[in-house]
């Protein structure tokens, strides 16, 4: 089964509908609510929600990246740093050190 039918949602949907489809059915099929019986469709539920999002993110972090800006060697999680981020992060350092008198390090 799709995970947008689990959610009972078009896949046109928008974050914040996922959400909210979740939640709503979560509060309706949740074990503590509707008895052991429940934890199939909980866990269901649980996973296209997990599923939809994680395509989400995904699917923005994949929009971000462009051909100017490649990932980098070292990049942490779905934050690339480039070797012009580093060099904007060092000259940043650089002048907070300068404009407070101290070392940021």
């Amino acid at each position: 089964m799709d995970s947008f039918e689990v959610l009972e949602l078009p896949p046109s949907s928008t974050e914040d509908e996922v959400r909210k489809a979740w939640k709503r059915l979560m509060l309706l099929h949740h074990p503590d609510r509707a008895g052991p019986k429940a934890t199939e469709k909980c866990q269901q539920i649980n996973a296209a929600y997990e599923s939809i999002i994680q395509k989400k993110l995904y699917a923005v972090t994949v929009d971000k990246t462009t051909p100017q800006q490649p990932h980098s060697q070292t990049s942490f999680g779905i934050w690339p740093i480039t070797p012009q981020d580093f060099e904007e992060l060092i000259a940043l350092a650089a002048q907070w050190e300068r404009e407070r008198g101290g070392r940021l390090w």
